[in-house]
């Protein structure tokens, strides 16, 4: 091992860098969607909940990231405000005020919203379930059994067909608020820009251990 000195140059590098996480989740539920539907296609249903769990999840945090991400755009005093804990919901109708839009939960495409932050809140803040019937029923003669119930109140929402169709539904609402803000193409991107200054040319060396070829 031989002991060379490298040259080296100073400078002063700066960079603006935007990331915008609602992209990287929209990525995330598009991906999923995708492959519910490559499922359906072949047949493959075992454990498709669980997919269609992660598609939801994807589109619950979507949704979120995007009200924030235009709420900044939107509102120079966000963050500020966010600092009282607005509720999903208020905020959800400042953003929705900001891009003059009308909200009407009652309707579709905006009902599912609702739905969609239910189901969020179901599984992040999971919590048991207690229930009790005391039913009349009747029975065949020839199969006397005990019915039983183990649906959880959420797997309705959870069905394939009803998950595909939030997609469309969060996507349209998506893309609403989008054509809305006025925002171009470059804004909705993350992205990265800088810059590298040279401050020194006079030549800095600095050691640094090489190895060389030895020759035979």
């Amino acid at each position: 091992m031989i002991r060379v000195k490298v040259r080296k140059i100073r400078a002063r590098y700066q960079e603006k860098k935007t990331v915008l996480i609602h992209r990287d989740l929209e990525n995330g539920a598009f991906w999923y969607q995708k492959r519910l539907l490559d499922r359906i296609k072949n047949d493959d249903r075992a454990g498709i909940t669980f997919d269609c769990i992660s598609c939801l999840m994807f589109l619950a945090f979507t949704f979120e990231a995007a009200l924030n991400f235009f709420g900044e755009k939107l509102d120079p005093n966000w963050v500020t405000h966010n600092k009282v804990r607005l509720t999903s919901r208020n905020k959800m109708k400042s953003v929705f005020r900001m891009l003059k839009l009308a909200y009407d939960e009652s309707q579709a495409p905006f009902r599912t919203i609702k739905s969609l932050k239910k189901i969020r809140d179901t599984f992040a803040h999971g919590k048991p379930e207690f229930s009790q019937k005391d039913i009349i029923v009747f029975l065949h003669p020839e199969k006397v059994e005990r019915p039983s119930d183990l649906k959880k109140t959420w797997e309705d929402f959870c069905e394939v067909e009803n998950v595909l169709k939030v997609y469309e539904e969060i996507r349209a609402v998506l893309d609403m608020m989008t054509k809305a803000s006025g925002l171009d193409a470059y804004e909705m991107m993350t992205s990265n820009e800088g810059t590298l200054t040279i401050t020194d040319e006079q030549p800095a060396y600095q050691g640094r251990i090489v190895s060389l070829p030895m020759k035979g």
